[in-house]
């Protein structure tokens, strides 16, 4: 006897590995955005500590010892492993188990702030300050501008964060939603398909009164493997382009899926423009900026080169970030060249090029989300209209009414 799963058709089994890979990708994201999460508390926290002892000309060592009292003083608050009579257990637990954990890396933090600079930053457990936080935070310390760049890279952080939560909100989550009604209606497909082949082929003798219902239900069969193949295939690439997005990987699937191209540029744009305006707030002369942001692969192959001389040569923001590529007429238009308003400039149109990442990513919401659920959608009317037809025509056929 052959077993079923042998029998299925190709397009069942794309349904169950794309609906089975975006759960088991979900969890896995679901324990990294924890640590993500995790990482990004202490930075938040930290940065919050630093601009507030910054404002009020405090040792910065000794705002983050505070911190990680406050932090260790609050976990003490919160039921442990052992309180299974609290309300909150076991939620407070792993919360308990956090702010130790940050109460920790802020002393250490503060211990090596104190031997040194600001650029202890990058040992901050879990990759809490990514390059090129702490070298711009050095570097601002030695300048002194710390205050200014505090400012900034706090509201770049904003800025990230708040994108990153737009691509989960608007990709990320619905695909996972999407994702397991794919995996029912592949259920429906392995329960109750088989059962409908096998109940149409003993009754097809008594169906002949009603041949247009059992060509409607052929055509149904059809239809439903075309939507077999394209249902999966469309939730993929939306799950994929929201993950694409918010790791910051995916060189191939930009290239693959349609529009993540364009989205991705738009991202790396309002990055690289936060990232450049906090360098020249922190006093970094503007040919160095340039080249930190080439460091961190923000702008186009040749263009970090071409900027980095036009700043040399002594040309301004506007021609530098013309030379790079990176940003298009309609953002530069705007922008002077040079003088002493040049940085404020550089601030909205940073601000436009995020609004206009942020609209990318609902364009690309748009455009998928409605139809990888009008298939689904096809495919579950497909999938329970087939077998009802059926029954209705086996009840005519029998004249019970």
């Amino acid at each position: 006897m052959t077993p079923f799963w042998l029998e299925l058709e190709p397009g069942a089994w794309l349904a169950a590995f794309v609906g089975l890979a975006v759960l088991l990708g979900s969890l896995v994201g679901v324990v990294r955005q924890r640590r993500r999460r995790a990482a990004e508390a202490l930075r938040r926290r930290v940065l919050e500590q630093l601009l507030l002892a910054a404002r009020r000309g405090l040792p910065l060592a000794r705002a983050l010892d505070v911190l990680g009292d406050e932090l260790a003083a609050r976990a003490e608050r919160l039921p442990g492993w052992g309180d299974l009579t609290s309300m909150s257990w076991p939620f407070g637990a792993f919360e308990r188990q956090g702010l130790r954990a940050q109460a920790r890396a802020a002393h250490d933090l503060a211990a090596d702030l104190a031997e040194g600079g600001l650029g202890c930053l990058s040992r901050a457990p879990g990759g809490a300050f990514p390059a090129p936080l702490p070298d711009l935070l050095a570097g601002a310390e030695r300048q002194g501008t710390l205050l200014a760049t505090l400012e900034e890279v706090v509201r770049l952080d904003d800025d990230a964060l708040r994108l990153r939560g737009h691509v989960r909100g608007r990709l990320l989550y619905p695909a996972w939603v999407l994702g397991v009604m794919l995996l029912v209606l592949t259920f429906h497909e392995l329960v109750i398909w088989d059962k409908f082949v096998e109940l149409s082929a003993a009754m097809g003798a008594r169906l002949d009164p009603v041949a247009d219902t059992i060509a409607l239900a052929d055509r149904l069969v059809l239809a439903r493997r075309v939507l077999l193949v394209a249902a999966p295939l469309a939730l993929l690439g939306l799950w994929l382009a929201g993950s694409a997005l918010v790791t910051g990987r995916g060189a191939l699937l930009r290239r693959v899926v349609p529009g993540l191209g364009g989205v991705a540029r738009a991202v790396a744009r309002a990055r690289a423009l936060r990232l450049l305006l906090a360098h020249l707030r922190a006093g970094a002369p503007l040919p160095d900026a340039v080249a930190a942001l080439d460091r961190q692969g923000l702008l186009p192959a040749g263009g970090g080169a071409a900027a980095r001389a036009r700043a040399v040569e002594g040309h301004g923001i506007r021609a530098a970030l013309a030379a790079s590529g990176v940003c298009g007429r309609d953002l530069l238009e705007p922008l002077p060249d040079g003088g002493p308003h040049a940085v404020e400039a550089l601030a909205a149109v940073a601000d436009r090029a995020d609004r206009a990442a942020r609209a990318r990513i609902d364009l690309v919401a748009r455009a998928t989300l409605p139809f990888a659920l009008a298939l689904l959608g096809a495919l579950a009317a497909v999938s329970y209209l087939a077998p009802h037809l059926l029954i209705h025509a086996y009840t005519r056929s029998v004249a019970i009414w």
